[in-house]
Parts: structure tokens; C-alpha cells; sequence
């Protein structure tokens, strides 16, 4: 049976608030020897070379074209955008709305091999830390859940060649991404969310990835500093946060 654990149980409540925000903020609690430890995938070529190969596909149907036609590294942009949201949404829920952060260790975080090119994740066990401090938010969610995206961004860049750049900006782009959906669902929470946002992406190995920048609506918002590649997609276009939207004579 899933486990809540008693202990631990406002880590229930973290989830069950996240998942009110919208589907990719759902953290499942999962049970059977059908779903796999993550680090399984990240260390399976052949399964990412396969839910890659399943998203160009989507990507080509979608435009009426040969998968050929869509870039391979592009396409794992996509799938590993996709992927990382999934992993990271629910955390970011958790900490905006209940001071709490999931364990997405190695031994709890799982993933559920099957027919989709969309990755459906979930824990062996609700369990983590609740009514944490910013600082302990930010070291827990530096910790193991990005451990976990890193090392699948990894496998990702043996398997396709998709650089480490853009794999860490698609990291800040699912949190960025995280705050926006949930900014527009709770607004109350808006400026939490904000502080939330800023303290993750301001920190370690997301420092980097991309800085806040002056907006026309906005107090400041969020630009990446590489592109995850949707525009080389035909018909595709750039996303509210990527860096070539300030440099558009650079797109080729």
C-alpha cells in the first residue's frame, strides 16, 4: 500500500495543497514493482533514446511532417522540459504553499515505464521535511531533487549531445514555468511564490542559469540564459524566458 507516513504527515498536506494547483503540480504516491527508481532512467540510453524518439514523433504528427524533420536535440529539449516540470512543479508547490519539500531521494522517487512520451513520476512514500525555513527550503530542494534532474540531464547528454547549458536552463524553466501557473491559479500567494523563486534560482547550481531582469508588467522576471531549442521546431517560436527573445536578430 502507498505510504503517508505519520510522522511526517503535513508533508500529505504539502502535496494534496500542490496538486490543487493543477495536474503537473501532483506528486503521486505509488506502489508495485511496475514503477521503476528514476535513476534507472537516467541511466538507460535505450529508454531515453525511445521517449525522445516518441516526442519527435508527437512533435512531426503534430505538424504534419517526417520526424526527420524535427531536430533530435530539440526534441530532447522538449521531452526533458517536460520531464523536469513533472519532477520539480510539485516541489515548488510544496515549498510556496506549505513551507515543505518532498524527499525525491533515489530510494523514493520513481518513474512508470509505459506507451506515453510523457514521463509520469511518483514517490514509494509521502515523506520529507515540513515547516522548514527559507534556508532549509532552498538546501533541500538543491539536495536531492535536483540530484535527481541532474542526473537525468546527464543521461539526456550522452544519449543525444543535448549540451549541459540548455539542460540546466530547462531546470530554471520548470521552476520559472512552476511559478507562473501557479501564480495565475493562487494569486494570493503570489509574493511567496516570488521569494520562493528567487531564492532557488539565485542559488548553487542555478545561479548561473539565467537572472531577473526589469518587466513592463511585472516587478522583475525571469530570463534564461540559453534557449531550449522550441523555435528550431518548425512552426515552434520562442518561450516567455529565453534569452534570444532580447536578441531576436540572432535567431537564424
Amino acid at each position: 500500500m502507498p505510504v503517508v507516513s505519520p510522522e511526517l504527515s503535513d508533508i500529505g498536506s504539502a502535496i494534496a495543497a500542490s496538486k490543487r494547483v493543477g495536474a503537473y503540480f501532483d506528486l503521486r504516491v505509488v506502489d508495485g514493482p511496475q514503477w521503476r527508481p528514476f535513476a534507472e532512467l537516467a541511466n538507460s540510453a535505450a529508454d531515453i533514446e525511445e521517449l525522445v524518439r516518441r516526442t519527435r514523433a508527437i512533435l512531426a504528427v503534430g505538424r504534419g511532417l517526417p520526424e526527420d524533420e524535427i531536430e533530435l536535440r530539440a526534441a530532447a529539449s522538449s521531452f526533458h522540459l517536460n520531464s523536469v516540470a513533472k519532477v520539480l512543479s510539485p516541489v515548488f508547490g510544496c515549498a510556496v504553499l506549505a513551507d515543505a519539500v518532498p524527499d525525491l531521494s533515489a530510494q523514493n522517487l520513481a518513474w512508470l515505464p509505459g506507451p506515453s512520451h510523457v514521463l509520469e513520476v511518483g514517490v514509494r512514500a509521502a515523506v520529507g521535511g515540513a515547516g522548514l525555513t527559507d534556508e532549509q527550503i532552498v538546501e533541500r530542494v538543491h539536495a536531492a531533487p535536483l540530484d535527481a534532474v541532474a542526473e537525468l540531464g546527464d543521461g539526456i547528454h550522452e544519449a543525444t549531445g543535448l549540451s549541459q547549458k540548455v539542460l540546466w536552463g530547462n531546470v530554471a524553466s520548470a521552476f520559472n514555468g512552476a511559478f507562473l501557473v501557479l501564480r495565475g491559479q493562487r494569486p494570493d500567494d503570489e509574493d511567496r511564490a516570488h521569494e520562493v523563486l528567487h531564492a532557488i534560482l539565485e542559488h548553487g547550481r542555478l545561479a548561473t542559469a539565467g537572472r531577473f531582469l526589469p518587466d513592463e508588467w511585472d516587478a522583475d522576471r525571469f530570463s534564461r540564459n540559453s534557449c531550449c531549442l522550441f523555435y528550431r521546431v518548425p512552426g515552434g517560436g520562442l518561450c516567455g524566458d529565453c534569452v534570444l527573445a532580447e536578441r531576436p536578430t540572432e535567431i537564424p
